[in-house]
């Protein structure tokens, strides 16, 4: 049984409609209300909750974002973290409903999958099938790392919103869900290595506010970055790369379960290498 599970939801308007520029919010509730349809203390519970998430919530995806005709096809992306959710979450595969409402508009359910093969969002693997790889010292580590941020990504920065991803602000978010969720422990001494030992290869990110509540209207990094290991050492590299593919089902940064913080690490065809691409 696997503990992470990412599904897409791929969706139909039955209506025109105009949506707002982000809706998080909007998928984050589709979200709590199937949560609570099973469970509705579970739902008050981590609806309540303060602390870390073990859920994330993508936007509703089209290309023309804002705007979507009657027959137009959109689709969203739900991840769960610990086991309980996921079981939970599993059941939507089993028996989906056939329409959802997102925002006031209903929207008919085409398909709903967890198959990777499907959609290259989806996937579910169990923690320590996740680990193995990296914690079994089997080949040498990357040595850089390249990530995509299909969302905006903000971080909580000295009491202030820091847009850009450091890999200490990146690496250590993906660490506190981590220890938050899985049953294995990962020492708080990579945090150090991080910022020690990795730099910025390059990066194209662009800046984009977001107003992900009425108050709270944070900017935010989207676009790709590439990490490059500065100080090799092969057990905290493996780390990195462990916490890097963790990253697809948990979000990095803040507001993961209301559409930011989307991430997953891009295999490179060169990884060995150091140097930045050339234009």
């Amino acid at each position: 049984m696997s503990d992470l599970l990412s599904v897409v939801v791929k969706v139909q308007a039955q209506a025109d409609v105009t949506l707002p520029a982000h809706t998080g919010r909007m998928i984050y509730n589709v979200w709590m209300r199937w949560l609570e349809a099973y469970d509705a203390a579970l739902a008050k519970h981590w609806h309540d909750s303060q602390g870390l998430k073990p859920y994330t919530c993508s936007t509703l995806i089209h290309p023309n974002s804002r705007t979507l005709a009657c027959g137009d096809v959109a689709w969203f992306r739900i991840t769960t973290l610990e086991k309980g959710l996921t079981r939970l979450l599993r059941s939507y595969l089993d028996q989906p409903p056939n329409v959802v409402i997102i925002g006031e508009t209903p929207f008919e359910i085409l398909s709903i999958t967890d198959d990777s093969q499907r959609h290259t969002w989806a996937n579910s693997i169990a923690y320590e099938d996740l680990a193995a790889p990296h914690l079994l010292m089997g080949a040498n580590p990357e040595r850089r790392l390249k990530m995509e941020f299909a969302a905006p990504v903000v971080f909580n920065h000295h009491e202030m919103n820091m847009p850009f991803p450091l890999p200490e602000l990146v690496f250590g978010s993906l660490l506190d869900k981590w220890n938050a969720f899985s049953p294995i422990s990962i020492h708080q001494d990579i945090r150090k290595f991080c910022a020690s030992g990795l730099s910025i290869g390059y990066f194209n990110l662009r800046s984009q506010r977001v107003q992900v509540l009425e108050q709270n209207q944070p900017i935010g990094g989207k676009g790709d970055i590439q990490y490059v290991v500065t100080r090799y050492d092969r057990y905290w590299m493996s780390i990195v790369g462990l916490l890097a593919n963790y990253a697809f089902y948990a979000g990095v940064g803040r507001f993961t379960a209301l559409g930011l913080g989307q991430t997953r690490h891009v295999p490179m065809l060169n990884p060995q290498m150091s140097s930045p691409p050339q234009k």
